[in-house]
């Protein structure tokens, strides 16, 4: 399989989403934007800005859109994304600023969030995050990341920590089976979690899959029609010398079956188009998006 290039401009891309009209959406950490991907002229079009530093975008299934913001400090919402055809950039930061953007989670129990990372929605309305701060706040010797849950519905979702200050900076989360599997990117440990809810409600993690080499993974995506296939980007600075990075391709029992080699070194976000038929990985370094064909 090999990655084509379908738009670069923005310093540190990151996390893809996918809308349910197919429209593909990323995130720029470093300028605070969200952009639509113009894939017809390989084009970044800003759309809208959450203030802050979004490192995650995730839409649910009624299309709202949910942003894991690091300077923010939260988990931040806002109803739907400015059409960009009508919209455009300026109507996106106006939006912004007066009010669209909602933070929807600040904190745990009266302590701040250190800044969410990455998101995702399961099939019942749970949101899942992972919680590091920036790069070098939670870490080997301090592995104080979380990941937590939204649960519930309406007036009656509350926060729930699932694995509570115990991680080298997680960075990515991706949910299967149904909703009844989390995986977790666990970039300074360099290992895929596994968190198998049994019975509902009460997760069991264990090491899914031991990297090596690289920095480790920061993004994950569960591809539900082969079989629970997982994508996993490999991350390493551009600081190393790499020059380039691969997304590794594991079975469901954690069998690596394969890579995909993509340019530029700091992968930073995956996602499955709606139909199945396209993976789309990001790349911060280079500011690059591109999709793979499946």
């Amino acid at each position: 399989m090999a990655a084509e290039l379908v738009a670069t401009g923005s310093p540190g891309v990151c996390s893809p989403a996918f809308r349910d009209d197919g429209q593909l959406f990323v995130a720029s950490t470093p300028e605070g934007s969200i952009f639509r991907v113009d894939i017809g002229e390989r084009a970044l079009v800003e759309v809208d800005s959450t203030g802050g530093q979004p490192s995650g975008i995730a839409f649910d299934a009624a299309g709202a859109l949910h942003a894991a913001d690091l300077a923010v400090g939260a988990i931040m919402q806002r109803e739907a994304v400015p059409d960009a055809e009508s919209g455009g950039a300026a109507a996106g930061r106006a939006g912004a600023h007066s009010g669209a953007w909602i933070s929807s989670v600040v904190d745990y129990e009266g302590e701040p969030m250190r800044g969410p990372t990455s998101l995702a929605t399961s099939p019942d309305g749970t949101l899942f995050f992972t919680d590091s701060g920036p790069l070098g706040e939670a870490t080997l010797d301090s592995p104080v990341g979380s990941v937590f849950a939204v649960v519930g519905s309406g007036g009656g979702r509350f926060l729930k920590p699932i694995l509570l200050k115990s991680l080298a900076h997680p960075c990515g989360v991706a949910v299967g089976a149904g909703g009844k599997v989390v995986y977790v990117a666990e970039m300074l440990r360099n290992r895929i979690l596994r968190l198998v809810q049994r019975p509902a409600g009460v997760f069991h993690a264990s090491v899914f899959h031991q990297l090596s080499g690289r920095m480790g993974p920061s993004a994950v995506a569960v591809d539900e029609r082969r079989g629970g296939t997982l994508y996993v980007a490999h991350f390493d600075a551009a600081e190393s010398g790499a020059t380039r990075s691969e997304v590794l391709i594991l079975g469901a029992d954690g069998v690596v079956q394969g890579s995909i080699d993509i340019d530029g070194p700091e992968l930073s976000g995956l996602a499955l188009s709606p139909d199945g038929k396209h993976l789309a990985v990001t790349e911060a370094s280079t500011g690059s998006v591109y999709l793979v064909r499946l």
